[in-house]
């Protein structure tokens, strides 16, 4: 039996960026805990001191999908990206409400300039207010002024890249210590055949 849960994130540019990069690996549906979203948008938001920042808004949808927490230990430990610098919400098919995690919002908020999708009593979609559009696998609509849709090429298929000169130095020890453990083992092996 079918279970969809909806993932809605609103972030920074940092966690947006990482997330992409992860999504672009090579068993990317192996390392990360939330699948390729179905939708991405992008706003430039004023922070006030006349500078703009980019905001990111990500929609997914799973059958089975992890939970909220698997999904937040995936953006904390996973990608290293503290909860200051993203906002999940979570809804489940049967759920009233959204389940919401992260601090870049306020508690029992949604995101700005976008509005809930309403369901009928024969649980058909209804067409959202004037002025927000709606998007088959997503709970949300947005107002297209505000977010505007961002594709992503994910044809990429490199192997994940060393993030500092630290991890950079490790691995090269780790595949120094393989090719080591390989040759001993090759030794061994002719130690063993070798007749006494």
């Amino acid at each position: 039996m079918s279970y969809y849960t909806q993932y809605v994130i609103q972030c920074d540019q940092l966690t947006f960026d990482r997330m992409v990069e992860a999504w672009k690996q090579r068993g990317w549906w192996g390392r990360c805990t939330l699948c390729r979203p179905d939708y991405l948008w992008s706003a430039s938001r004023d922070r006030g001191d006349g500078t703009k920042t980019d905001t990111y808004l990500v929609s997914a949808m799973m059958n089975h999908g992890p939970r909220s927490d698997e999904v937040e230990d995936w953006l904390n430990d996973e990608l290293g990206l503290d909860s200051m610098h993203f906002t999940l919400w979570t809804r489940g098919e049967c759920d009233e409400e959204w389940f919401q995690i992260g601090s870049l919002l306020p508690n029992d908020t949604m995101p700005a300039d976008t509005v809930n999708i309403e369901y009928d009593e024969d649980e058909e979609r209804l067409d959202p207010p004037p002025g927000f559009t709606a998007y088959r696998y997503s709970d949300i609509a947005v107002d297209p002024n505000v977010w505007k849709e961002v594709t992503i090429d994910y044809t990429r298929d490199d192997d994940i890249k060393p993030q500092s000169s630290t991890e950079e130095v490790l691995l090269k020890i780790y595949e120094r210590l393989k090719s080591i453990d390989e040759q001993i083992g090759h030794l061994t092996k002719l130690m063993e055949e070798r007749p006494h």
